[in-house]
């Protein structure tokens, strides 16, 4: 059978060929198409192992659902499942080869495992699929690893945002749908990253959505100093860390921490990942001691970086970090406004 649409999974897969051959072990499925290319093998009625091993060369989830007229799926019907595959991507998620086995439940279905490995990401998790129509949802604790997020997010389609930095981040939540309907902007849950040693880069604003890091490159320049040449490339951190809460679209925060070797920042308040807003609140705090003798090196040569380290000596540790500096970022991911604040004289921002 050829197909111009194959509803599977809750998915639709285009221009597919799909063909039957009986055997004596069962029913053996080929599928050939751009996004699926594979086999699954169904056991025979009476066989002793009812599980379904499905086996892809590529399996492609693209952003696309199948037609109103396709029945969509009871993860309840669903027996024992194997699925692996060697080049598998979600969306614009490269995702490498994946591995998930999963067990019938009361209402859908368990996945006991869940793997996923490339050469820019890892991901291993397990999670539930239940219910159908309104009350389908799918529930799952992920743990994601990259020796750079740079390359992780170039894979997972964030293409140019951060050069470098090792990665440890777990994701628990619950979204509306299957396990393929997985969206940022959809799920209820927690975040939780460390990011190590890495850059920032010049991005457009609209690139910088993740984790809420709009325009740091920015600060700097609006800070009583100017370090615009030591920025010009992006701002290197050494540590970046946090927790979100995910609800309603809607990424909430308290404290992701930057460390780097110019400013402390701390980032609070809200990201919309659905509306694809801010209203946060930046603290920053230069490290004034660490940019001086940089920025003589960059204004004067070696001459220039001998005299910024004597300012720095002569000023003493008082010279070490200068006054905080508060900020508001509201407005789109396209085009946020990052407004000053005064400090009140409890310390805290004012308008």
């Amino acid at each position: 059978v050829e197909a111009a649409e194959l509803a599977l999974i809750g998915r639709a897969f285009p221009d597919t060929r799909v063909r039957v051959q009986r055997g004596g072990q069962g029913n053996d499925v080929r599928f050939d198409g751009p996004a699926l290319d594979g086999r699954v093998v169904l056991p025979a009625p009476g066989a002793l192992d009812r599980r379904v091993a499905l086996d892809f060369e590529r399996l492609y989830l693209l952003d696309r659902v199948p037609s109103p007229e396709a029945r969509p799926t009871d993860p309840a019907t669903l027996p024992p499942l194997l699925i692996t595959a060697r080049d598998f991507r979600l969306g614009a998620a490269r995702l490498g080869a994946i591995a998930i086995e999963t067990r019938p439940i009361d209402g859908g279905l368990e996945v006991e495992r869940l793997s996923a490995n490339s050469a820019e990401l890892s991901v291993s998790g397990s999670g539930r699929w239940t219910g159908t129509g309104e009350r389908e949802a799918s529930t799952f604790e992920v743990e994601l690893g990259a020796a750079s997020l740079g390359r992780m997010l170039d894979a997972l389609g964030f293409v140019g945002v951060v050069d470098g930095g090792q990665t440890r981040a777990r994701l628990a939540g619950r979204w509306p749908g299957g396990p393929a309907d997985l969206k940022l902007a959809r799920i209820d849950g927690e975040l939780e990253a460390r990011i190590e040693k890495g850059r920032i880069l010049e991005v457009e604003p609209g690139a910088g959505r993740i984790l809420g890091l709009v325009s740091l490159t920015e600060i700097p320049r609006r800070l009583a100093l100017d370090f615009s040449d030591f920025f010009q490339r992006g701002m290197a951190f050494d540590s970046i860390a946090g927790r979100f809460r995910l609800e309603a679209g809607d990424a909430w925060t308290d404290s992701i921490a930057i460390a780097s070797p110019a400013a402390d920042i701390i980032i609070s308040g809200r990201t919309g990942l659905a509306a694809r807003d801010y209203d946060q609140r930046l603290v920053v705090t230069p490290r004034v001691g660490s940019v001086l003798p940089i920025v003589g090196a960059l204004a004067a040569g070696p001459a220039g970086a001998a005299v910024g380290a004597v300012a720095q000596g002569v000023l003493g540790p008082g010279m070490g970090r200068i006054a905080t500096a508060n900020y508001r970022v509201t407005g789109s991911w396209d085009s946020p406004e990052i407004v000053p604040q005064r400090a009140g004289r409890d310390g805290q921002p004012r308008s």
